[in-house]
């Protein structure tokens, strides 16, 4: 095995926090302290111990202090060199014995940079046979992240996550010196603990030998731990071992080492250039050393180490974590393993660096497909230089298979049910099961079916079943708390391995609270680009802001998709891609102000068209009334889309399936379907065929399931009030006949009664005779007056005006004072003096129930809602004597106004109340407001605009009526 492939190996153990690293003699030396075999020659210098007797080369003369023969000890001397000084030395506790190797040993100096470099690996233990405190010493922070044991008892007494563990003791501690051979002998009886656990690590980790000799014995200690551990459980795929030698071992010597496991990488075989290309510490003097020293910079700093790999490679092993993902998010991608500096606008990755802009090009260019099936995953379509035209296409390595999703695209559920039910893709079958509302039993039934057959040595493939799993059964009655916690553990115990590739999915598993921020911040950038009466000039394209956020949805969209994520029906996604249908939306705010007439540079304003993703977007995962908020608050008149959004085929497809399915978690996508519709630039003939596809859906799921009327109505309601086509009088003839049968409006009127009158009421041009008639004997059979004065109201634009005025003029008493005023209005009542004196006598009743039990109100507010028809009446000209009101002033500021207009205090006048804005109109009124504007257009009307919080009613009013043209500038910043 070559340099490059053990540092490979190295890296994998240690992200996967397997990695144990042993540090010799040979790595303090580098402090000036010396090795184990210097101290074994001073101890035998005192003992006068030396080989000259028996050397061949002996002569008379010999200079016996230069001659380094005389040391030529074997193995078992290095260990009875001390302990015949140990036995030789009769002072108190041996005290002369560890006071030699104290001063033998003892430095001041500080650690060396091969030290913080050990750190900086993080290996989940260090064990070292040095008696020194260099590694405690290391300035490298990570360095306290570790305990340091010395005895059996800090096991017990420091229980921590990392150790460094001074296996031979330590110099401040004599008596846990490990160095004569009887110390070695009683090593495992001493030492219990500390040997147990250093062999237990022996199952699953990897050890990296560095400031060791081949022949040292301590090394030779851990190499038979090994052997025996081989032989005794007759294991065979243990992890491999390493051992960094300064010279090259002899080949027979290479394959005894191997036969135990442990791969020799002498440092004589790295680079002769890697040395130059690292910026090496002063303090390292030595050759040796510095070879180490470059050694573990190629382990902690991958860029030393890819000059020697090709890139390609790298990628593709790095890649490796990422590939149970069929959508990688571009944030796992970059952190996996980073391209240099790089953003992303939509799908296109930008490089700032030139450099590497080249390799990825170069790597595209040579067709690797392992790297280019990453691309395609991620969704990456091109790559570009920042400010540079230079750009490069992502080529496709396959086409995907993307029938399923189309099905879902086209709202084709139908179809798409027929596939997955005999799909074997058991992830998209939960993802879908899921989708269609299918009982849990049936989606746990698929999930122990995928159970079996995830790869479960690939951390993704767990995690990406596990979060399947939690989603698909979570519901309001079982939070699934033991999945949600052992998704918690998955991530935080996480191999260090896979980390990088899982930090998108954990985050929504957490919430993407970070990536939501970003986007507010580019939302509220893009509204001021858009905003009414902005004076600023923005450069750029009208687009940046909507495509800079394109990043994060799309990313988000297809993650969950693809991964099969089954967030459907959960409030994630609407909370996540509100931001980018709000930045869509805003693009088609009506810009009041066009100040920029004449100026050589103008703000590019244009309005974007949705795609075939932004409108799936929309209608599936946007809560209906924050669209039409939406819509409201930027005033959006018109919306287009691009030609590949079919909207005929995805509306027909999508009532199609729910005429099928009665699924009502869908009936929220037709009523988004509807509010866009009614929007859309449409011809009478596209126009006529979607009105013609709902009212059949409508016609026929109701008469067969009529508990679903209710639920389909609010679509229906906004589709008639908002949609205006000619040549359907005959659907919406048999709409209303629908509508009409008594056990279709019994369901709508116990909670949508005012919007089913209004339907009613829009329909009734096109009512049946026969519809009339049959709802008249239906009336008419009805014996208990109060009863029938409801059933006429909630049905009276189903017939004539005419029809009950006698009746009802005769049973005002009876009448609902709400119910009266609407039917005064529609001239159904008659007005006269009773209709007038039932108003004051409900408001007398009020205000003396109110005197009588003080700080008790009713819902609705009965008073108010008196005065206010009264005025209304007054306003549409109905002969109300208004001074008969005048004792009630009190309760109504607009009435106040009416009886006193010239000494009205115009501050009270609030533009964004409905009565105020029905007296602001009033030709009767108008000349007063204008008169008194100044009043009205007070400092905190002012602060509503310039925070953008006005409405449209508002704005009529300022721009519209109060304000001359050259005063528009000054009003609002």
């Amino acid at each position: 095995m070559d340099w490059k492939q053990a540092i490979k190996e190295i890296q994998k153990a240690q992200e996967k926090n397997q990695l144990v690293i042993f540090v010799g003699s040979g790595v303090s030396n580098n402090s000036g302290i010396p090795t184990w075999w210097d101290l074994i020659k001073v101890i035998a210098d005192e003992l006068g111990y030396d080989k000259c007797n028996s050397c061949k080369n002996r002569q008379e003369d010999c200079p016996k202090s230069e001659c380094e023969e005389r040391y030529d000890f074997s193995q078992d001397e290095y260990l009875r060199i001390p302990e015949y000084y140990f036995q030789k030395d009769t002072s108190k506790d041996h005290s002369q014995y560890y006071e030699l190797i104290k001063t033998t040993l003892k430095s001041d100096k500080d650690s060396n940079p091969i030290d913080d470099e050990i750190f900086k690996i993080l290996p989940h233990h260090i064990i070292t046979t040095n008696y020194d405190a260099l590694l405690e010493k290391s300035k490298n922070l990570n360095s306290k992240l570790y305990t340091v044991v010395s005895q059996d008892s800090d096991l017990l007494s420091k229980s921590d996550e990392r150790y460094i563990i001074k296996m031979h003791g330590d110099l401040e501690t004599p008596e846990t010196i490990v160095l004569k051979e009887s110390d070695y002998i009683d090593y495992e009886q001493k030492h219990t603990l500390i040997s147990t656990f250093i062999r237990s690590l022996l199952v699953n980790h990897t050890f990296l030998f560095l400031g060791y000799s081949l022949n040292d014995y301590n090394l030779n200690l851990i190499i038979g731990w090994i052997n025996y551990f081989k032989k005794f459980y007759n294991v065979e795929d243990r992890p491999m071992n390493y051992m960094v030698s300064s010279t090259v071992p002899l080949e027979y010597e290479k394959m005894r080492l191997k036969d135990k496991n442990i791969c020799v990488i002498a440092l004589d075989s790295l680079p002769k250039d890697l040395i130059d290309n690292i910026e090496m510490p002063r303090s390292i003097i030595k050759t040796e050393g510095k070879k180490l020293y470059s050694f573990l910079r190629c382990i902690t700093d991958s860029e030393i180490y890819q000059r020697y790999i090709p890139l390609a490679n790298t990628l593709a092993e790095r890649y490796q974590v990422l590939k149970a993902y069929k959508k990688i998010s571009f944030e796992d991608l970059i952190n996996t393993y980073p391209l240099g500096q790089t953003f992303f606008v939509s799908t296109e990755l930008v490089f700032y660096d030139k450099v590497w802009y080249e390799k990825i090009s170069s790597i595209i260019d040579s067709g690797n497909e392992q790297i280019l099936d990453v691309f395609q995953r991620a969704m990456i379509t091109n790559i570009a230089l920042f400010k540079e035209k230079h750009s490069k296409q992502i080529p496709l390595v396959s086409e995907e298979q993307n029938e399923v999703f189309n099905l879902y695209i086209s709202n084709d559920y139908i179809t798409l049910w027929s596939k997955i039910r005999d799909s074997s893709d058991t992830a998209e079958k939960i993802y879908y099961y899921h989708f269609f509302g299918k009982n849990k039993t049936e989606i746990k039934d698929i999930i122990n079916e995928e159970s079996l057959l995830i790869d479960s040595k690939d951390y993704v493939s767990i995690i990406l079943h596990k979060m399947r799993a939690y989603l698909a059964t979570l519901d309001f009655l079982n939070n699934q708390s033991s999945k949600r916690k052992e998704l918690e553990q998955l991530f935080d115990t996480a191999p260090i391995r896979y980390r990088e590739a899982i930090k998108y999915i954990k985050s929504l598993f957490e919430s993407p609270t970070q990536n939501m921020v970003k986007m507010n911040k580019i939302l509220e950038e893009q509204e001021k680009r858009y905003k009414s009466n902005s004076n600023t000039l923005f450069s750029g394209h009208s687009f940046t802001k909507i495509w800079d956020m394109q990043r994060y949805i799309y990313d988000y969209y297809f993650f969950f998709k693809k991964n099969y994520l089954p967030l459907d029906y959960f409030s994630d996604p609407q909370n996540y891609l509100n931001y980018y249908v709000k930045a869509i939306l805003c693009s088609y705010s009506p810009v009041a102000i066009e100040d920029d007439e004449g100026l050589l540079f103008k703000t590019d304003r244009r309005h974007y068209s949705l795609n075939e993703i932004d409108f799936d977007i929309i209608i599936k995962y946007i809560n209906t009334k924050a669209l039409i908020n939406t819509l409201e608050n930027y005033s959006v008149q018109f919306l287009e889309v691009t030609e590949e959004v079919n909207i005929i085929k995805k509306y027909n497809n999508l009532c199609a399936s729910i005429a099928e399915f009665k699924y009502d978690s869908w009936i929220g996508q037709l009523y988004n379907f509807n509010v866009l519709i009614c929007i859309l630039d449409l011809d009478n003939e596209c126009k006529k065929e979607l009105f013609n596809a709902f009212c059949s859906m409508y016609i026929n799921v109701v008469k067969g399931h009529v508990y679903m009327a209710e639920s389909l109505f609010e679509p229906l309601n906004h589709l008639i009030r908002n949609m205006s086509v000619g040549g359907v009088e005959r659907i919406k003839a048999e709409l209303l006949d629908t509508l009409l049968l008594e056990k279709v409006y019994e369901v709508l009127i116990e909670r949508k009664s005012r919007m089913f009158s209004n339907v009613i009421k829009l329909l009734s041009p096109n009512i049946k005779e026969e519809t009339t008639e049959r709802i008249i004997s239906e009336i008419n059979h009805i014996t208990e007056e109060s009863k029938k004065i409801e059933k006429i109201f909630i049905l009276r634009f189903a017939f004539s005006n005419e029809q009950y005025s006698s009746y009802l003029s005769n049973s005002i008493g009876e009448i609902n004072l709400g119910c009266l005023f609407q039917l005064v209005i529609e001239k159904r009542v008659p007005y006269n003096d009773s209709v007038f004196q039932r108003f004051l006598e409900t408001i007398e009743n009020e205000v003396k129930r109110r005197k009588e039990n003080p700080g008790v109100y009713s819902y609705p507010n009965q008073l108010s809602s008196a005065i206010e028809e009264c005025i209304i009446l007054k306003l549409i000209d109905f002969d109300i004597d208004i001074t008969k009101l005048s004792p009630y002033a009190d309760y109504s500021e607009p009435l106040q106004f009416m009886l006193e207009p010239k000494e009205f205090d115009y501050s009270k006048v609030n533009t964004n109340n409905y009565m105020w804005q029905n007296l602001i109109y009033s030709p009767m009124y108008k000349q007063y407001f204008l008169e008194h504007k100044k009043e009205i257009l007070s400092d905190d009307l002012r602060k509503v605009f310039d925070l953008g919080l006005e409405t449209r009613d508002q704005q009529k009013i300022v721009y519209g009526l109060l304000l001359e043209d050259d005063e528009l500038r000054g009003f609002s910043s």
